[in-house]
């Protein structure tokens, strides 16, 4: 071989290697962006499963709130239908309500919500406004007789 051809010949594999090599990139950059994408693509399913956790954590946490508020004025309810309690009969005047009422007449320390509501509850009542002359039975204590 002269020394031309030997030239052409060494520059046509170096240029052939190049492209090869450039293929090889290019092939290269082609996986490492699908991995790319499926390594976003599994994160992103990560995080929406993360958030739809805490949604329902969250959720639970508010439905076991209700039914703890609403088991213990139940329990209470409960307990208030089963005592047996002494009664004062109280002539409603101009202006009375049954939250006057029942700050007047409530056990210390009770709830006052929850008092109204054995006022109701003890009289009927579908109706809280009460009419002046109204009697209503208010339970005491027997301390307060």
């Amino acid at each position: 071989m002269t020394e031309k051809k030997m030239k052409t010949f060494k520059n046509n594999y170096k240029r052939k290697a190049r492209s090869v090599s450039k293929n090889k990139g290019l092939e290269n950059n082609k996986k490492t962006e699908s991995k790319n994408k499926r390594v976003s693509i599994k994160f992103k399913n990560l995080i929406s499963r993360i958030i739809i956790l805490l949604a329902l954590v969250s959720m639970l946490s508010i439905a076991v709130t209700f039914v703890i508020d609403n088991a213990s004025f139940a329990f209470v309810t409960l307990n208030l239908e089963n005592e047996p309690k002494d009664t004062k009969t109280v002539i409603v005047n101009e202006g009375d309500t049954l939250w006057n009422i029942s700050e007047e007449y409530m056990p210390k320390g009770m709830d006052p919500r929850k008092f109204v509501f054995e006022l109701r509850e003890l009289n009927e009542l579908d109706n809280p406004k009460l009419k002046p002359g109204q009697k209503i039975e208010v339970p005491i204590e027997t301390e307060q007789k």
